[in-house]
C-alpha cells in the first residue's frame, strides 16, 4: 500500500499526471487503482477539453473584435483559433476513446463525428445568415459564444464527475 499511499499524495498535491501502480495480485487493491487510475485520465481530458474550448474562444472573440483583418492581430488570433482547436479535438476525441465502452467504441466515435459534420453544416448556415444580416464579425462571434458554451459544460460536467470512477470500467464481480 505505501506505493498506493505515496501516489495519492502526490496527485492530492496537484500532480494529476501520476497513475497509482498495480501490485500485479488482481485482488481489491488493484481493482481500487484502475478506478482511481480511469477517474484521473478521465479528469485529465475534462480539463484538457475545458482548456481547449477557452483557447479557441479567446481566439474567436478576438476575430470578432479586429478592426483590421489583414493586421498583426490577425495572426495572433488565428494562431489561438488553431491551437484551441486542435486542444479541443484531440481531447474530445480522446475522451470519447476512454470513456465509451470497448463493444461499439467504434460507433461512438463515427456518431461523434457525423454530429460535428452537422455542427459544421449548422454553424456555417446560422454564421452566414449572420454575416448577411447583422455583422461580418457575426460567424465569429458565434463560434466564440459556442466554445464559452462548450467550456462551461467541460467544467460543469468535471465538477459534478469528480471523484466517480469512470462508466466504462467494469465494476468488479461480486465474490460469494
Amino acid at each position: 500500500l505505501r506505493p498506493a499511499a505515496q501516489t495519492a499524495r502526490a496527485i492530492a498535491a496537484g500532480d494529476l499526471s501520476r497513475r497509482v501502480p498495480a501490485s500485479g495480485r488482481e485482488d481489491e487493491f488493484d481493482r481500487l487503482g484502475e478506478s482511481m487510475n480511469a477517474m484521473l485520465d478521465r479528469i485529465d481530458r475534462l480539463i484538457g477539453l475545458a482548456i481547449g474550448m477557452s483557447v479557441a474562444f479567446v481566439g474567436y472573440a478576438s476575430l470578432g473584435m479586429l478592426d483590421n483583418p489583414l493586421g498583426n492581430g490577425m495572426y495572433i488570433a488565428a494562431a489561438f483559433v488553431g491551437m484551441g482547436e486542435m486542444a479541443a479535438n484531440i481531447s474530445a476525441t480522446s475522451l470519447i476513446g476512454k470513456e465509451a465502452p470497448d463493444r461499439g467504441r467504434g460507433a461512438v466515435l463515427g456518431l461523434y463525428s457525423f454530429s460535428g459534420a452537422l455542427g459544421i453544416m449548422l454553424v456555417a448556415l446560422i454564421g452566414g445568415w449572420l454575416f448577411d444580416n447583422w455583422k461580418p464579425v457575426g460567424p465569429f462571434l458565434l463560434m466564440a459564444g459556442a466554445n464559452c458554451v462548450m467550456f462551461t459544460l467541460a467544467v460543469v460536467t468535471w465538477f459534478a464527475t469528480r471523484g466517480r470512477p469512470s462508466p466504462a470500467v467494469a465494476p468488479a464481480p461480486a465474490e460469494g
